[in-house]
């Protein structure tokens, strides 16, 4: 894995600031721009930032809400120590069943995303006393406190590049204001590219629902 240093040593070459003895844009605003840039590629690329552990769900209750700090929740696995919960969709339970709110309550069977929050879920049927899941969510990594440390695991050095970008932006964003050159937002649609391009990657390597992928060519 890459350092914060590493990184800001690329942006300070990029943008000509590469003087210690008086920098124009000092480390501590430096660090502060990295740190926005890995809470701003959670919420662009999600499963690079992966939780897994426990949701307490609400005594008596249909609507839960993942854990503090969550931006989006991404799977439910299992009852703990218990049965699997497979993922529905909400409009078939209401449609099937439009009372299913009102039924007793039990072990999860189901759960179903809540498309108007991103980090509500429901459970079928609602949630006897003291229920707990197994889950995963994506939440932004706890914040670099010096260049020197170590970014997360999960953002390979490939997002290094991405993460310059980004940096650069912001630096350069403060000049833009007077000189209107545009250099900002050319080095920001270059770091929304590249985290695009990742999640295309990972979507293309993933196995289609329904089986393994067709091999493109025969032996």
């Amino acid at each position: 894995m890459s350092s914060g240093q590493a990184i800001i040593d690329r942006v300070r070459d990029t943008i000509q600031d590469e003087d210690s003895t008086a920098y124009r844009i000092g480390d501590t605003k430096m660090l502060r721009h990295l740190n926005d840039g890995l809470k701003e590629m959670c919420l662009l690329r999600p499963d690079l930032f992966p939780t897994i552990g426990d949701i307490t769900c609400t005594n008596g209750a249909v609507l839960h809400t993942a854990p503090a700090g969550a931006i989006i929740l991404v799977d439910i696995f299992r009852v703990k120590n218990g049965r699997v919960v497979r993922e529905a969709k909400r409009e078939d339970l209401d449609a099937f069943n439009p009372d299913w709110p009102n039924d007793d309550a039990d072990a999860a069977q189901h759960w179903m995303r809540n498309d108007k929050d991103p980090i509500q879920f429901f459970t079928y049927p609602k949630a006897p006393t003291g229920q707990v899941l197994l889950g995963q969510w994506a939440a932004p990594a706890a914040d670099l406190t010096a260049l020197t440390g170590s970014l997360p695991t999960r953002v390979s050095p490939a997002y290094d590049t991405a993460l310059h970008h980004y940096v650069v932006f912001r630096c350069e964003a403060k000049d833009d204001e007077h000189v209107l050159s545009g250099r900002a937002k050319l080095y920001y649609d270059a770091f929304v590219a590249l985290m695009g391009a990742g999640a295309a990657t990972k979507r293309d390597a993933e196995t289609p629902e329904g089986g393994r992928r067709a091999p493109t060519s025969t032996p």
